[in-house]
């Protein structure tokens, strides 16, 4: 499964990553570039892999499972806390290849829920001129934040049917980014108290899709 698995990774990425690199920010006077032994589709192979192969934490699985067993595999591996450092590079490419390779239909039981993606403390939001105009002061569960919001549905397997990535702004509700993220849904729809919205019921309704959520307390 691992060569599989880094295989289609590694030819995505020959496409991919010379576009990826152009568009990547920098500042005026030099392009942040990707510095690691570490490949960056041997990264995102990893990553994948441990979603399938059962460890509890993701630390227990670098230390346990790829260092000790799978050298041979990834020759140049890196310490923990530097793989670590190195996830953040990888998480645009990996979503880039999720949604145009890995999606699948659902027609039965999905899930459908968002994660910010804050891109500096708050204190720092006022000073930060990397992702200005870029991203957005938004607010989860967890208080505000400023940055970006990673839309995602899964199946009741865990495999993706779509993903978007919006300002942190965005309303989990915004009818636009579920027409692209839930294209290849119908059926049932499972999501939290934040997606409580009649307008939205009756929309997905009409889409074959029904939306089923816990109820808002009063």
């Amino acid at each position: 499964m691992l060569t599989k698995i880094f295989c289609e990774i590694d030819d995505f990425m020959q496409e991919f990553e010379e576009e990826y690199r152009k568009r990547l920010l920098s500042n005026k006077e030099e392009r942040v570039e990707y510095n690691s032994r570490l490949a960056l589709s041997e990264v995102m192979s990893i990553l994948v892999y441990y979603h399938s192969y059962g460890n509890r934490t993701f630390k227990d699985f670098y230390l346990k499972t790829v260092c000790r067993n799978l050298k041979t595999c990834f020759p140049n591996l890196v310490s923990y806390n530097r793989f670590i450092e190195l996830i953040p590079t990888a998480l645009i490419p990996l979503i880039a290849f999720l949604k145009l390779k890995r999606m699948v239909k659902s027609d039965t039981i999905t899930f459908i829920d968002s994660t910010k993606i804050s891109v500096c403390h708050n204190k720092r939001i006022k000073r930060n001129w990397t992702f200005e105009g870029i991203a957005e002061i938004g607010k989860s569960t967890m208080g505000w934040f400023y940055g970006f919001k990673l839309h995602i549905a899964i199946t009741e397997t865990g495999e993706l049917c779509g993903a978007k990535l919006t300002k942190g702004n965005i309303d989990d509700r915004n009818e636009d980014v579920l027409d692209e993220v839930l294209k290849n849904v119908s059926g049932k729809l499972y999501a939290d108290k934040g997606y409580i919205s009649k307008k939205l019921f009756e929309a997905l309704f009409e889409k074959g899709i029904t939306l089923v959520t816990s109820i808002k307390k009063i």
